[in-house]
């Protein structure tokens, strides 16, 4: 075994120790060595991913987090502080979590928002809907197109290859899920097939912490926001654009770039509760407000800036074999354009597949104290607020700007 020659070599004296935790602290042993540690691991610590390290060296800055696991986890370097960690040297297809180890990682995952399980180098379609159905209802929810190269109908197979898997998907910022009540709880991202460093396609994924970015809000937006609810554009479904996690009780933000088709705002109806009671729901449209297209506009693009900011999102490069998981009401994420470029003559190095898994959700945010009993509005039907608000149905809803991709 190469690793074992490796560790064998480069630390004689340190044989009985566990190489996975040499690997992972390598420059405590730095004193010991003369070699350039970076260096010599960067060119020799590499495997069948392609030519790619199987080691990433900058890993070496994150710091392992006292999870009470029964194996180690460590936090993901050039992130924003508590977001996102990584599982390395678990063979996942062999493992079985019990339901303690569930609920432990369910809870980190809401509180750091995504966990990646390293090195899954043999994961089928079966093994990743077996790992998915361990967090959120437990149950797999597949509401996606299946294509031919997929291994299961759960599996939505993406890639940059249009013969390979489903292209375009996710270019802007989305919870996913959101045309259903409840959304998807948790979603599973496992890297077939991750492009070569060399061939500058990159095909990340973006994670941004929703409680992060509602934590920069004015105290201003946080109370105007709070009485917003977006309607789905394909299907009407009510969502709240403040809502407050189950696990953790941190509130987060909530808004889909790309399939929203109006945005009610409710902030009238607290009046109206303070003076009417529970009767809210015999008022009809009294009290809602249909934003206009300046003000979606203005919601939109600080949405979109709020995600953007480097202090709450963190840019995924996948390795081939990584398993991503994300807790899909604590993080929205979107694909990287790079991800979306044609492979148009390219080799296998240039080649991006992803399997998505998506769980069904545990139940809806609601009730809502503002709409109380609305989890669904006609989209398909006339518009029965105000004349001048939005109104968008269809599969994309409003477009916030026209000079970028829309495809969900």
């Amino acid at each position: 075994d190469y690793s074992v020659g490796l560790a064998a070599s480069v630390f004689p004296q340190l044989h009985h120790m566990n190489l996975q935790w040499i690997l992972h602290h390598p420059f405590k042993f730095a004193p010991y060595l003369s070699l350039n540690l970076p260096a010599f691991a960067n060119s020799q610590l590499c495997s069948a991913r392609g030519g790619d390290c199987f080691y990433d060296m900058s890993s070496a800055t994150s710091e392992r987090l006292d999870a009470e696991l029964p194996f180690e986890v460590y936090s993901i370097a050039n992130t924003p502080p508590a977001l996102g960690f990584r599982v390395p040297g678990i063979d996942l297809p062999k493992t079985e979590f019990d339901a303690e180890t569930r609920k432990k990682i369910e809870l980190l995952m809401a509180e750091r928002g995504f966990v990646v399980f390293e090195g899954q180098m043999d994961l089928s379609g079966d093994d990743q809907v077996r790992v998915s159905e361990y967090f959120g209802s437990r149950k797999i929810h597949s509401t996606h197109g299946v294509h031919p190269e997929a291994p299961n109908r759960h599996i939505f197979r993406l890639s940059n290859d249009e013969s390979r898997g489903i292209v375009g998907v996710g270019p802007q910022w989305h919870n996913d899920g959101s045309f259903l009540d409840p959304m998807f709880s948790h979603v599973g991202y496992y890297s077939v097939h991750a492009p070569s460093e060399a061939s500058g396609v990159g095909g990340e994924t973006w994670f941004a912490s929703t409680h992060l970015a509602y934590n920069n809000l004015t105290e201003e937006e946080k109370t105007y926001w709070s009485g917003l609810r977006s309607i789905n554009s394909n299907g009407g479904v009510v969502h709240p654009v403040v809502y407050t996690h189950e696990l953790t009780g941190r509130k987060h933000v909530y808004l889909h770039l790309g399939m929203t088709g109006a945005i009610l705002d409710c902030s009238k109806r607290r009046k109206q509760r303070e003076e009417k009671g529970d009767d809210l729901d015999k008022l009809g449209t009294d009290g809602l407000v249909l934003l206009n297209k300046a003000q979606m506009l203005q919601l939109f693009n600080r949405y979109n800036d709020l995600l953007n900011d480097p202090r709450v999102h963190h840019k995924y490069r996948y390795r081939t074999g990584d398993l991503v998981v994300i807790d899909n009401l604590s993080v929205a994420h979107k694909a990287d354009g790079s991800g979306h470029k044609p492979i148009d003559g390219h080799g296998e190095d240039h080649l991006r597949i992803v399997h998505r898994s998506t769980v069904g959700g545990k139940k809806p945010f609601h009730p809502d104290e503002l709409l109380p009993g609305v989890r669904f509005i006609d989209m398909e039907g006339p518009n029965p607020f105000n004349a001048d608000g939005v109104w968008q149905p269809g599969g994309l809803g409003f477009r916030w700007d026209e000079s970028i991709p829309m495809q969900n």
